[in-house]
């Protein structure tokens, strides 16, 4: 049972996975217990964290999402990628206006660190922020510039 293998010996991977099936199963209650448990036993992976965001903003709980992304975006080195999912959060909130200027600090920051630090993965934050402030050919271009030089980069394992 997946519970007792979580006991014997906690993992983030663990957690996410009952968190998972929980999810599929439909019990985002569940689930969001599951990744505040695995939260305070091992002490704040990041990993659980986003999980718990994601199903707090399917749950509606947007105040409870936004906080903790908020918390995240303090401690993060680069937090392009959770601009993009607080714009998110915003966005089902019906705060547009906030959903737009966060994209818009998103962009800024990546753009940013792009310059400083150039990579496959920090070009594919900059086309998912133009995606979501409703640029899509940039988007595309900078995706198939990565799939050019990087042809491994689209494809899953």
């Amino acid at each position: 049972d997946l519970t007792a293998a979580i006991e014997a010996r906690p993992t983030p991977e663990r957690y996410l996975l009952r968190g998972r099936i929980d999810e599929a199963a439909g019990d985002l209650d569940a689930a969001a217990r599951g990744y505040r448990e695995g939260l305070d036993h091992l002490g704040g992976a990041v990993v659980l964290e986003l999980a718990l965001i994601r199903v707090e903003r399917e749950r509606g709980h947007l105040a409870l999402a936004i906080a903790r992304i908020d918390a995240l975006i303090r401690r993060a080195p680069v937090a392009a990628d959770l601009r993009l999912e607080r714009a998110a959060i915003l966005a089902a909130a019906g705060d547009r206006e906030g959903a737009e200027a966060e994209l818009g600090r998103a962009l800024q920051e990546i753009d940013g660190v792009l310059e400083r630090r150039p990579s496959a993965l920090h070009a594919l934050t900059r086309a998912r922020i133009l995606a979501a402030l409703g640029r899509r050919a940039e988007a595309r271009t900078i995706a198939a510039a990565i799939e050019r030089e990087h042809p491994a980069a689209g494809r899953r394992p």
